[in-house]
C-alpha cells in the first residue's frame, strides 16, 4: 500500500468537538465494521476484517490502530470527526533545542515531495511555549532544514492554503507530531453556499442528530426493526441540521461532495484503494435514495424568515438533497403536525410515534444578539400542545435558557459548536410532558414534578423546566439565586481553565451555613457534596435540619441532578480516630475526574473528604510550574494528587509519605490513572516527621501539608500543627537541597506560622495568591507559605 516507501502510519488521532468523543468511536467502529457488543455493525456493509479494532476515546477525540485504508474509510463517512491525524512521531521535547531535535528526526521528506507547500499547526501546552506560534516555528524550521541537508531545497510554507498539513501536539514534557489525511476540516463538506447568522457547524449537526436517536431510528428502519423516521427542523437557519439529516437518510458518504482530501498529496497514497472506496460510496447512495423515496420518505425544513429559506434551498442543491427536502417559509407556531407530515399525517398515531424527531436551533443570545426573546418558551409550549409522541431535541445557550422550554428533558447534553459551548435538551413528548413556563408559580402540576424530582419517584431526573417555579419555598427561591450569581461570576474561570470540579457555595448566605463542592467527572456526570458547617448552639436542631434540606434541594434543582448525586456532610473537628473511619456502610460511590489535564479518583461516600482537596488546586499548579528535573517530597501525600502534578511537570524523582496504607493505595491509583509507574516514584508508609529524622536524602521541591490534629495509630504521639509546624520546618528544611522550597500549607483557623520558623527560613505568605475563587470561609482558616533557606530566596 505504501507505493513510494513512505513509512507506514498505522496510529491515528481522530478529532471531534467537546463531549462527543463517545459518539465518535461508536461511529467510527461502525465505519470499519467492527463489531459492538453483541456483534452487529451497522455501517452498510456485512462485518470485515479490519486492523481498525484498536479505537479509544480520549479527550477532544479518539486514538485508532488502523490501516491507510480505514483512515480512508473514516474520512470518507465520519459525520462527526473533524481531522484525521496521522502520528509521525512522538517523543520527549522538554525545550526547545529537544523539540528542534525531535522534529528534525521524522523523515518527511518520505512522507510528502519537495515541490509540496507545507505549514505547521496545532496545540501547545509548554511552559517555553505559552505562544503556540514559536512551537510551530521550531518545527518549521526542524522540517525545512531536514529537506535541504537530504534534497538540497526546501518545500515552500503558505499557511492559508498548504497542500501538507503537520499537527504539533505538545506538553511540558512529550511532542506529538502528525500529517493531516483531511486537508481541510472534515466538518465542511462543500455544500453550504449560503449562510445565515451562526450556521451550526456541519459536525455539531450531526452529533446533534446521534444525540436525539436519528441514526439509531435510520438503522433500526433498514433493519426492518421500524419505521421510516420522520425529522422537522421548524427553525432552519442555513439548513444544517435538515441537510446532514436527509444526506444521513440517503446513506450518501459524508465526505462524497469533497473535492480532495490531504492524503491524496501524501507518498504513500493509494489510489486503487481509494477509487474503490468511492466506488461503494456511490452504490450505497443508489441503494439508500432508492430505499428512501420507495416509502415517501419526508423531511421538513421551515423557517419564518425568507432569506434563511432560500439559504436552506441554495445549500440543498448543492448537498444533492433538494428533492429529499420539503422547504417551506412558515412561523412554527403556526404549524400543526398536519402540514409538516403532510400525506404521513393520515396514518400519525401520537400513541405509536416511534421515530418522528423534531430537531432545531433556535435563535439564542450568542447567535443573534439577543433577538427573538422568549423563542424557547413559545417553541416549548408549541411542542407540548401540538406533537405528543414525538421525541425533540433543542440546542439553547446555557441550562438556564432551555429551562425556557418548560418541559421534563430526557437528558441534557454539553455541545460545542465551533468554539462555543451550548445545550442540547432531548425531549420526549409523552402524555405527561406538560408545558410550565419558566415564570409559572405554584401550578399543581409543576409542584408535583417537583416533588417526584426531589424524592427520586420520576423515571427521569432531569428537569428543564424553571426549577424556581416548581417550589413555593422563598428559601430554596434564594438559594438558587445566590447558586445563579455564583456561577455567572465562575463561569469564565472555569470555562478559560477547563476546572471541571469547583465549589459553588460557602455559606454565602449565613443561614445556610454550608459548602457545595461541584464535581463533573470525564463521564460527564455532575455530582455534588454538600458539607454542612456545625450550627452555634443557640440554634434549634430542627431548624437546622430543615435550613439544610432546602438547600439540599435547591442544588438538586440548580445542578438538575436527582437525591442519589447529592451527598452530604458535616464539617467539625474530628475527634479520636474518626477522621479515618470508613463512612459507607454500603456501596462505595466513585468516579475519575479530571484537573489541569490530570485525572484522579475520587470517592463520595466513604471517607469525610473525597480524596481531591479543591482549595489547593492553584498550589498543585505552582507546584507542577517548579517540578522541571526536581526530586519532590511530599509529606502528609494523602491520595498523592501533589505528586502527579509534580511528576507531570518533569520531577526526576517523586517520594510520597503518609502514615495511611488506605491513602497511599489511593494515590498509587491516582499514579497509575496518569501513566506515572516505575522506581522513581516511590510511596512510602511512615510518620513524616520520623521519615525526615532518619533519612538522608535531600530534594530540591517539597510540600508539607498536615492536618490540624492527628493521633493517627501509626504515630507516636498525637500531631497538632500549631504546636508542631516549627519541628516539621526545621527538620524538612535540613533535608532540602541549595536553591530548594518548601510549599507549608495549614488549615487551621487560628494558625500562626511561629517567629522561629521566620528566623530559619525565608518567608513568602501565598495565602491569598493561591486560593481558588469561591473559598470565601476558606480564606479565613486557610495558609500557605513558600519557604526558602535563610538567605537564599
Amino acid at each position: 500500500m505504501d507505493q513510494h516507501g513512505a513509512p507506514p502510519v498505522s496510529r491515528f488521532f481522530v478529532s471531534c468537538p467537546g463531549h462527543v468523543e463517545q459518539l465518535l468511536a461508536e461511529e467510527i467502529r461502525s465505519i470499519l465494521g467492527v463489531s459492538a457488543p453483541g456483534g452487529d455493525t451497522d455501517s452498510g456493509t456485512s462485518p470485515r476484517e479490519s486492523s481498525g479494532a484498536g479505537v479509544r476515546e480520549s479527550s477532544g477525540g479518539v486514538y485508532l490502530e488502523g490501516s491507510l485504508e480505514d483512515a480512508y474509510r473514516v474520512c470518507l463517512w465520519s459525520s462527526i470527526a473533524g481531522r484525521v491525524l496521522g502520528e509521525l512521531a512522538t517523543d520527549i521535547a522538554t525545550d526547545r533545542d529537544a523539540l528542534y531535535r525531535a522534529a528534525a528526526a521524522v523523515p518527511f521528506e518520505e512522507y510528502f515531495d519537495v515541490d509540496r507547500t507545507f505549514a505547521v499547526f496545532g496545540h501547545s501546552a509548554h511552559r517555553e511555549f505559552r505562544d503556540s506560534r514559536l512551537a510551530f516555528l521550531v518545527v518549521k524550521d526542524a522540517i525545512a532544514d531536514r529537506f535541504r541537508e537530504r534534497l538540497g531545497r526546501r518545500p515552500s510554507v503558505d499557511t492559508e492554503w498548504p497542500e501538507v498539513r503537520i499537527n504539533l501536539h505538545l506538553t511540558d514534557s512529550r511532542m506529538r507530531l502528525y500529517v493531516d489525511f483531511s486537508g481541510e476540516s472534515l466538518h465542511r463538506r462543500g455544500y453550504r453556499r449560503v449562510a445565515t447568522a451562526a450556521p451550526l457547524r456541519e459536525n455539531t449537526a450531526a452529533a446533534v442528530l446521534a444525540r436525539a436517536g436519528w441514526d439509531s431510528a435510520l438503522s433500526a428502519w433498514r433493519r426492518g426493526e421500524g419505521p421510516q423516521p420522520f425529522l422537522s427542523d421548524p427553525m432552519c437557519g442555513s439548513g444544517t441540521i435538515a441537510i446532514e439529516a436527509a444526506r444521513q437518510a440517503l446513506d450518501m458518504a459524508p465526505g462524497a461532495e469533497r473535492a480532495e482530501f490531504g492524503f491524496e498529496r501524501l507518498r504513500g497514497y493509494d489510489e486503487a484503494v481509494w477509487r474503490r472506496l468511492r466506488h461503494e460510496a456511490a452504490e450505497r447512495l443508489e441503494r439508500g435514495r432508492a430505499a428512501w423515496t420507495a416509502e415517501g420518505g419526508r423531511i421538513w425544513a421551515s423557517d419564518v424568515d425568507p432569506e434563511a429559506v432560500e439559504a436552506t434551498k441554495a445549500n440543498a442543491e448543492a448537498a444533492g438533497v433538494p428533492d429529499i427536502l420539503t422547504i417551506e417559509k412558515a412561523d412554527f407556531a403556526r404549524l400543526r403536525h398536519g402540514a409538516i407530515l403532510g400525506e404521513l399525517s393520515k396514518s400519525f398515531d401520537p400513541e405509536n410515534a416511534a421515530g418522528c424527531f423534531i430537531v432545531t436551533n433556535p435563535p439564542y443570545g450568542h447567535r443573534l444578539g439577543g433577538k427573538e426573546a422568549r423563542a424557547h418558551e413559545r417553541l416549548g409550549r408549541w411542542l407540548a400542545e401540538r406533537f405528543t409522541g414525538f421525541r425533540a431535541a433543542v440546542l439553547a445557550d446555557s441550562k438556564e435558557q432551555a429551562r425556557e422550554l418548560g418541559l421534563r428533558a430526557d437528558r441534557l447534553y454539553s455541545v460545542y459548536n465551533g468554539n462555543l459551548n451550548v445545550v442540547l435538551a432531548v425531549v420526549s413528548l409523552d402524555q405527561s410532558n406538560r408545558f410550565h413556563a419558566a415564570g409559572d408559580r405554584g401550578t399543581t402540576g409543576g409542584v408535583a414534578a417537583a416533588s417526584r424530582r426531589a424524592t427520586g419517584d420520576s423515571p427521569r431526573s432531569t428537569r428543564v423546566a424553571s426549577a424556581t417555579s416548581t417550589d413555593a419555598t422563598r428559601g430554596v427561591e434564594s438559594i438558587m439565586n445566590r447558586l445563579r450569581k455564583n456561577r455567572r461570576v465562575l463561569k469564565r474561570v472555569l470555562e478559560r481553565e477547563a476546572v471541571s470540579c469547583y465549589r459553588i457555595y460557602d455559606a454565602d448566605i449565613p443561614q445556610y451555613a454550608a459548602a457545595v463542592d461541584v464535581y463533573v467527572d470525564r463521564e460527564e456526570v455532575t455530582r455534588a457534596v454538600v458539607q454542612e458547617y456545625a450550627p452555634p448552639a443557640t440554634v434549634e436542631e430542627a431548624a437546622a435540619a430543615a435550613r439544610f434540606a432546602e438547600l439540599i434541594q435547591a442544588v438538586q434543582f440548580f445542578l438538575e441532578i436527582g437525591p442519589e448525586a447529592v451527598f452530604t456532610r458535616e464539617r467539625r473537628r474530628q475527634r479520636g480516630t474518626a477522621q479515618y473511619r470508613p463512612r459507607s456502610t454500603g456501596g462505595s460511590v466513585t468516579a475519575v475526574v479530571e484537573e489541569d489535564g490530570l485525572l484522579f479518583e475520587v470517592n463520595f461516600t466513604d471517607y469525610l473528604d473525597v480524596g481531591l482537596f479543591l482549595d489547593h488546586r492553584l498550589v498543585r499548579r505552582r507546584i507542577r510550574e517548579r517540578a522541571e528535573g526536581v526530586r519532590f517530597l511530599n509529606l502528609f501525600a494523602y491520595t498523592c494528587a501533589a505528586t502527579v502534578h509534580a511528576a507531570a511537570g518533569g520531577a526526576s524523582r517523586t517520594v510520597s509519605v503518609d502514615t495511611s496504607n488506605t491513602y497511599l493505595e489511593w494515590g498509587t491509583r491516582n499514579l497509575g490513572l496518569n501513566g506515572i509507574v516505575g522506581p522513581a516514584h516511590e510511596i512510602v508508609r511512615s510518620d513524616s516527621l520520623t521519615f525526615l529524622r532518619r533519612g538522608r536524602d535531600t530534594y530540591d521541591l517539597m510540600l508539607i501539608d498536615p492536618p490540624s490534629f492527628s493521633n493517627s495509630k501509626s504515630r507516636d504521639a498525637d500531631l497538632d500543627v500549631q504546636r508542631d509546624h516549627v519541628e516539621l520546618c526545621r527538620a524538612a528544611l535540613s533535608r532540602l537541597a541549595p536553591g530548594g522550597s518548601i510549599f507549608f500549607s495549614a488549615n487551621l483557623r487560628s494558625f500562626s506560622l511561629s517567629d522561629e520558623v521566620r528566623e530559619i527560613a525565608e518567608v513568602t505568605d501565598l495565602s491569598e495568591g493561591t486560593l481558588p475563587p469561591n473559598f470565601a470561609r476558606s480564606a479565613r482558616r486557610r495558609h500557605v507559605y513558600l519557604l526558602t533557606k535563610a538567605g537564599r530566596r
